[in-house]
């Protein structure tokens, strides 16, 4: 039976939740690059450029969260590797 399963799920979770946020990014940098058309139709005043700058600011914040995200669940697995790994060897000294 594996040891720390609350732990072993928040990794997991955290891992799903880093890939959400990379395919939630990805869809805002596509409406933001996409929709000044749509807002000069309804009268809306925009700035030319600035839906490239803020499309890619968002898309370089999503990818920097999907990074840490992702990295804090392998981390945690990466500890919980280390302590079973510790356990066996102490196991194989102790049985000599």
């Amino acid at each position: 039976m594996k040891r720390f399963r609350v732990l072993r799920s928040f990794a997991l979770l955290l891992r799903i939740l880093g890939w959400v946020n990379f395919i939630v990014g990805l869809v805002i940098f596509l409406l933001i690059l996409l929709a000044p058309p749509y807002l000069a139709k309804l009268g809306v005043a925009i700035v030319p450029g600035t839906n490239l700058l803020a499309a890619l600011l968002v898309m370089l914040l999503a990818v920097f969260m999907t990074i840490c995200l992702i990295a804090s669940g392998e981390l945690i697995q990466l500890f919980l590797a280390l302590e079973e790994h510790t356990r066996k060897v102490r196991g194989l000294w102790d049985r000599r």
